[in-house]
């Protein structure tokens, strides 16, 4: 993995899905990555 280069080793992708309708501003961005906060806070712990 290319990432490893710069000593990253360990990576985990949250996904998230419906990002296209962000585009069009319903959810707002903010709206949008509060969603993904739970998962981020649970992959990062």
């Amino acid at each position: 993995m290319i990432l490893k280069v710069i000593g990253i080793t360990d990576v985990t992708v949250v996904a998230g899905g419906n990002a296209k309708a962000v585009d069009i501003g319903e959810p707002t961005m903010d709206q949008f990555v509060a969603t993904l906060g739970p998962e981020i806070e649970r992959t990062a712990a």
